[in-house]
């Protein structure tokens, strides 16, 4: 990623990750993921986002990961601080963003990674705190219905979200729908340390996700 350009504090060629973390419901019947309180800039008005940014040199020190796992986790943990920054978790599919108005972000190639927290504790894991607004930023897990109920096309632009209260962009809504793509594929479940029950109840919630929120099909 060119960072250059006047944006940001690293100059030249910087990779960048992002990290799509999600569980099962206290309830039982969908699929939450890990958001950050984005909050509004000269880009975008205020979103939830996927936690991620630069790859530093220390990520390409730890043990046992890649430096973009080792920076998805480093992201991750900013906001959650039990299991969910293991590194464990499958690297999807490389996007280009396109930010708020018609800029497009200097060569933006953004690296999701996925991870699945195994033993939730919905107690002392983070929920979402608060609703917008105040100096303090939001964090929590937001449940996949309600991204898909207030977000009919799959995310939102840079702006007009109007009185949506989960606003999502467009390309981390793309994440989202590959990380459960990467969640119910069989081949992944040790990756993700996944027991047979886990993950056979979550390909059964994604196939009704998908069934009722046309959005949620493969990207």
């Amino acid at each position: 990623m060119p960072t250059g350009i006047g944006w940001y504090t690293h100059y030249w060629l910087s990779k960048m990750c992002d990290a799509v973390t999600m569980r099962l419901s206290k309830e039982g019947n969908d699929i939450d993921v890990l958001l950050y309180e984005r909050p509004p800039d000269n880009q975008s008005e205020w979103v939830w986002a996927t936690p991620g940014g630069f790859v530093i040199a220390a990520d390409a020190q730890q043990v046992g990961a890649t430096p973009l796992q080792a920076a998805s986790a480093r992201r991750t943990s900013h906001w959650a601080h039990r299991d969910v920054s293991e590194y464990s978790g499958v690297p999807l599919a490389v996007k280009y963003p396109i930010s708020s108005g018609n800029t497009l972000v200097a060569g933006l190639a953004t690296t999701p990674y996925a991870r699945f927290v195994t033993n939730p504790d919905y107690r002392s894991e983070p929920i979402i705190l608060k609703a917008h607004g105040g100096p303090a930023r939001a964090a929590g897990f937001i449940g996949v219905r309600s991204l898909c109920e207030y977000n009919h096309t799959g995310g939102v632009s840079g702006a007009n979200h109007g009185t949506n209260p989960f606003p999502i962009w467009t390309t981390h809504f793309e994440y989202l729908t590959a990380g459960l793509d990467a969640l119910i594929d069989p081949e992944n479940q040790y990756r993700f340390r996944m027991t047979d029950n886990q993950l056979h109840a979550v390909q059964g919630i994604v196939e009704d996700l998908q069934a009722t929120y046309q959005m949620l099909q493969a990207v």
